[in-house]
C-alpha cells in the first residue's frame, strides 16, 4: 500500500488521481465528453497515459457522435467502446469489470464511464452501492475510474448544481467535480468551470476551460478545447452583472453619463441636479445604486479629505 501511494500520479493533471474513483457532474451538453477526450489525448501526448491502458465506455452518444469519437480514439490508440454497438447490456459490462478485477488485469488501466446512469439506476440505493463496490474492487487492483454524471435541471437554493441520484454516490467516490457552463449555450466561445465538491488527495478546487462551439465536425471543437484563465469565470460574471445593471437602469446610466461628461461632480451635487431635472422613471435611490455599481467601471470616485471625505465622480477615461 505504501508503494502504491508513493507511485500515485495524476490521470488528469491536478484533478484525477490514479487509483481513485473521480466523478464529473454537469448538465447535458456542458462539455464533459470534450473534456475527457481532451484529457486523454493530452495525457497520451505528454506520456502520462498509455493508449493501450485506456478504455472509454461511451454509452451516452448518438451514432454519428460515437463514430466521430471512435475515429479520433483510433488515431490516438485508445479504445472507444459502445455497449449498443458491441451488443452487450449493462449487466454484461459489470461482469466484465468484475472479471478484470478478479483476474489481475486491472493494474494501470484507466476506465471512463460515460455516463453512470447508463450502467446503474441512480435512484436504486442498493444497486448503486453494489456497482460502486465493483468499481472499488478495480481501484484496489490498481485501476482508475473516471465517471461522467448528469445534474438535475434545477439548481439548489444556493444556485449550485444537484447531482442525479442518492447520497451514496457522494459517499463512495474519492473525488467529485461539478461542471458549470458560464456562457450562454448559444455563444460561439464556451467557458466552463470545474468546482470541486469532494476530494481525497491533493487536487485543485477550481479550474476553467474554454472551447469554440461548432456545428460542424466534433474534432473542430476538440482542437479548440484548452485551459482558460482560472479567473475568467469571475470576470465573465462581473461583465454580465455590469450589462444587467446597464440594461435594468438604462435611463439612470444615460443620465449620469451625460451629466459627468461635463466634468467632475460631487455626489451631493449630482443628487441635487437630479432632483432639479426630474428625469422620468428614475429616483435618487436608483441614481445612487448605479453610481455605486458602476464605480471603477464607467466612472471613478475619489474622496477629498479637505471636504470631509466628500465623494466626487468623474468619467473613466476611454483608451
Amino acid at each position: 500500500m505504501r508503494e502504491n501511494l508513493q507511485n500515485a500520479t495524476y490521470v488528469i493533471p491536478d484533478m484525477a488521481i490514479s487509483g481513485q474513483i473521480t466523478v464529473f457532474i454537469a448538465k447535458p451538453n456542458s462539455g464533459k465528453t470534450l473534456f475527457f477526450m481532451y484529457s486523454i489525448i493530452e495525457g497520451i501526448t505528454r506520456g502520462i497515459l498509455k493508449p493501450e491502458d485506456i478504455f472509454y465506455i461511451n454509452a451516452d452518444d448518438h451514432y454519428q457522435g460515437f463514430y466521430e469519437k471512435t475515429e479520433i480514439a483510433s488515431r490516438h490508440g485508445f479504445s472507444m467502446i459502445s455497449p449498443s454497438e458491441a451488443n452487450i447490456n449493462k449487466d454484461e459490462i459489470i461482469s466484465l469489470l468484475v472479471e478484470m478485477a478478479d483476474s489481475g488485469q486491472a493494474d494501470g488501466k484507466v476506465i471512463f464511464l460515460d455516463t453512470i446512469k447508463k450502467f446503474v439506476d441512480m435512484m436504486a440505493k442498493r444497486q448503486l452501492a453494489e456497482f460502486l463496490d465493483t468499481l472499488r474492487k478495480l481501484t484496489n487492483r490498481g485501476a482508475t475510474i473516471i465517471i461522467a454524471g448528469h445534474a438535475n435541471k434545477h439548481l439548489d437554493a444556493d444556485g449550485k448544481l444537484v447531482y442525479e441520484g442518492t447520497a451514496d454516490q457522494l459517499n463512495d467516490v474519492d473525488c467529485l467535480y461539478y461542471i458549470y457552463r458560464r456562457t450562454d449555450k448559444t455563444d460561439r466561445e464556451q467557458l466552463i468551470e470545474f468546482i470541486n465538491d469532494k476530494d481525497r488527495g491533493s487536487v485543485v478546487q477550481q479550474r476553467a476551460y474554454s472551447y469554440i462551439k461548432s456545428h460542424g465536425m466534433y474534432e473542430d471543437m476538440l482542437k479548440s478545447f484548452g485551459r482558460a484563465d482560472d479567473d475568467a469565470p469571475y470576470h465573465l460574471a462581473q461583465q454580465k452583472h455590469i450589462e444587467e445593471i446597464k440594461c435594468a437602469y438604462e435611463l439612470e446610466f444615460q443620465y449620469l453619463t451625460n451629466l459627468l461628461s461635463r466634468g467632475e461632480m460631487k455626489l451631493n451635487d449630482i443628487l441635487a441636479r437630479h432632483k432639479q431635472d426630474k428625469p422620468e422613471n428614475t429616483s435618487g435611490k436608483s441614481i445612487q445604486k448605479v453610481l455605486n455599481e458602476l464605480d471603477g467601471i464607467e466612472w471613478i470616485s475619489t474622496k477629498k479629505k479637505e471636504e470631509n471625505n466628500a465623494r466626487y465622480f468623474r468619467l473613466k477615461p476611454k483608451f
